[in-house]
């Protein structure tokens, strides 16, 4: 008799109901794949001396400038990442160290508390562009733009039509098939 990999799992497994048979630990590699790195990000928040002995969290951001928010458990064991947001800042409460948020994308509200960095990261996004992509290495050079050809890159280039700096047939040349494949289906 031949053994499975395992024999209570059901024959019909679908995505939810797989997790359920996997490993704790495979299970929790594969939701933190899902995180982005924001590393490559400037830090929303500088952290200074007070003078007393202590450090102070100063935001760099404003009302009405967007950020992103890496979040991590304060209650599970480890501080486990739980999501990485983008956030609108509506207010910003110095003294209790909080920052009112709106997220775009979800349709609500959130406070975050930007004097807690175990808990929550907060990174400024760029002007443009994806966030969650970290810039391509230019070796020192400057980055070119992608729909701009220039030099070899223009001969490189398939479009449709007409190979560039090729002529065009003399008409003679084109009535003269034509005639040929017309008496060709007649045949």
């Amino acid at each position: 008799m031949e053994a499975t990999a395992n024999q209570d799992a059901p024959e019909d497994l679908t995505p939810e109901t797989e997790d359920a048979f996997v490993a704790p630990e495979v299970r929790e590699q594969k939701r933190l794949s899902r995180k982005p790195s924001i590393d490559h990000l400037k830090d929303g928040v500088l952290t200074t001396d007070d003078g007393l002995g202590g450090t102070m969290h100063v935001p760099v951001f404003d009302v009405g400038d967007r950020i992103i928010v890496e979040r991590h458990s304060q209650l599970l064991p480890g501080g486990p990442w739980l999501d990485t947001r983008v956030y609108l800042v509506k207010d910003i409460v110095d003294d209790a160290g909080l920052v009112h948020c709106w997220d775009e994308e979800l349709q609500h509200y959130a406070c975050m508390a930007f004097d807690r960095p175990d808990v929550q990261r907060i990174k400024l996004p760029p002007k443009k562009g994806n966030p969650f992509r970290a810039p391509k290495a230019t070796d020192g050079k400057p980055l070119q733009n992608s729909s701009v050809s220039q030099g070899d890159s223009a001969t490189k280039r398939k479009g449709r039509g007409r190979p560039k700096g090729s002529k065009n047939r003399p008409k003679e040349e084109i009535r003269k098939e034509r005639l040929e494949r017309r008496e060709a289906k007649k045949r």
